[in-house]
């Protein structure tokens, strides 16, 4: 019963950490709640499976849900948002901060649409990296250390 609680608080308080990104800074109620939800249904469908296959062999670990959290958010992230449409004829251009910059042309990204590509990727793992730390923690401090998350020695055979 304790494991069951434990990684239920885990998965709420995974999601919580997008809602607090998305919703504080800007002092949106509703880009938290939708953060909240959009992250819930992510750990619920990836984060979860993932979990339970790593507890399963044993791997459970801060380093394990730090690059799991990055793939299973980056991966499907960069897999939605390629650039890369060669047969349309579209284009996408913003502004960098300094200058308007085209990362779309005829619907081949330039190379800042690349390096924007790289980046909002990269940046979509850290926040998954981030809830998958958060889900580690509460995980380890409401189920308490349990064999499935220690390393086990086999005994040797002599």
């Amino acid at each position: 019963m304790r494991q069951i609680v434990g990684v239920i608080g885990a998965v709420l308080v995974a999601a919580f950490v997008p809602a607090i990104y998305f919703g504080v800074p800007d002092q949106s109620f509703r880009g938290g709640v939708i953060a909240f939800v959009l992250a819930l249904l992510w750990i619920v469908l990836l984060g979860l499976p993932a979990f339970l296959l790593l507890k399963h062999r044993g791997l459970v670990r801060w380093w394990s849900a730090t690059i799991s959290g990055f793939f299973l958010a980056a991966l499907p992230m960069a897999f939605i948002s390629w650039p890369y449409h060669p047969s349309v004829d579209s284009g996408y251009s913003a502004w960098d901060g300094h200058k308007m910059v085209n990362y779309v042309v005829h619907g081949v990204p330039t190379h800042d649409g690349w390096v924007q590509y790289f980046y909002s990727s990269c940046g979509i793992g850290l926040m998954g990296a981030a809830s998958a730390v958060a889900f580690w923690v509460v995980w380890r401090l409401a189920a308490g250390p349990n064999q499935s998350s220690k390393r086990t020695r086999v005994p040797r055979a002599t």
